[in-house]
C-alpha cells in the first residue's frame, strides 16, 4: 500500500454513481477527488452539485476544475471573449473557499492557435493571469494553470515557465499525458518547483490518451522523483479516460497502476 495520498478527478458521471461505486474507491485508498465539471456550457451551480454529492459520498476534495471551451478562452486576442472568459471564471474562487476545496485549475488558452497568433494569444493570456490571481488570492485559493496538448499555450516547459513568470502567485497543474512536444519527466523535471496539483494518466506521446499510469510510455519513476526533490506533498490525483475498448476503469484498476508508480 502506498503512503502518498490518492485521487480521482471526477466529472457528471460521478452525479449518478451508487453509493458502491465511492465505497470501492475509499477501500482501495483514493480518498481525494477532483470536481470536473468543465464544458464550455457548465456554470457555478453545475460544479457545486457534483461536490455536494461527492462530500455526501465520503470523499474529500483537493481541487476543482474550471470548465474550458471557446467562452473560457482567456488568451483570445479579442477582447470581449477574452474579458468574458475571464468573468466566467471568476465565481469559481469564491466557490471553491466555500467548499473547502484549495485549488482551482484553469487551462491557459483554447485551440487551435497558429504560430502566427500564438504571440497576440500570449499577450492576451498575460492579461487574464493577474485579474485571476487576484480572484484566487482573495478567496484563498491557489490558481493553477495546466499545461495542455497540440496548439495550445503552455505546451512546452519553457513556455509555461514564461507565461508564469509574469505572476508568481500562479502554480502549476501538471498533466503527464498532455506532453508532445517533450518527454514528460522532462517537463516535469523543469517545472516541478511550481507545481502545486496533478493530473495522472498515460499516454503515447502522439496525443492525450487519459490512459492508466504504466499502460503507455510516461517515465513516472522520474516524474515523481523530480516532483518530491522539489517539495510536492499533495494528492496524486488521477485524471483517467477508458480502457481503449470504451469500458470504465474500475476503482480497484486505478488504484492499482498508481501504486505501482508511486
Amino acid at each position: 500500500m502506498s503512503a502518498y495520498s490518492m485521487g480521482l478527478s471526477m466529472g457528471p458521471t460521478a452525479l449518478d454513481a451508487p453509493a458502491s461505486f465511492f465505497t470501492q474507491l475509499q477501500e482501495n485508498g483514493i480518498l481525494w477527488a477532483e470536481v470536473s465539471i468543465c464544458h464550455n456550457e457548465n456554470v457555478p451551480q453545475d460544479s457545486e452539485a457534483l461536490a455536494q454529492r461527492l462530500l455526501a459520498a465520503g470523499m474529500k476534495l483537493w481541487s476543482i476544475h474550471v470548465p474550458f471551451g471557446p467562452s473560457f478562452d482567456i488568451s483570445s486576442p479579442d477582447e470581449e471573449i477574452r474579458s468574458g472568459a475571464v468573468e466566467r471564471m471568476l465565481p469559481y474562487f469564491p466557490l471553491a473557499a466555500r467548499l473547502g476545496i484549495g485549488r482551482a485549475v484553469v487551462h491557459p488558452s483554447y485551440e487551435p492557435i497558429s504560430d502566427a497568433d500564438r504571440p497576440a494569444h500570449k499577450a492576451a493570456f498575460l492579461r487574464s493571469l493577474p485579474v485571476l490571481c487576484d480572484a484566487a488570492e482573495a478567496a484563498g485559493v491557489t490558481l493553477c494553470i495546466e499545461n495542455i496538448p497540440r496548439t495550445c499555450l503552455a505546451n512546452t516547459s519553457a513556455e509555461m515557465l514564461e507565461l508564469l513568470d509574469a505572476d508568481p502567485r500562479a502554480r502549476i497543474c501538471l498533466d503527464t499525458n498532455h506532453m508532445l512536444q517533450e518527454q514528460a519527466h522532462a517537463f516535469a523535471q523543469a517545472v516541478a518547483a511550481k507545481v502545486s496539483t496533478l493530473h495522472i494518466s498515460d499516454y503515447d506521446m502522439t496525443n492525450e490518451k487519459h490512459w492508466l499510469p504504466g499502460e503507455g510510455i510516461a517515465d513516472f519513476g522520474r516524474i515523481f522523483a523530480a516532483l518530491r526533490a522539489a517539495g510536492y506533498d499533495g494528492v496524486y490525483m488521477m485524471e483517467l479516460g477508458t480502457h481503449r475498448d470504451g469500458s470504465p476503469y474500475t476503482p480497484q484498476e486505478a488504484a492499482d497502476a498508481l501504486k505501482a508508480v508511486l
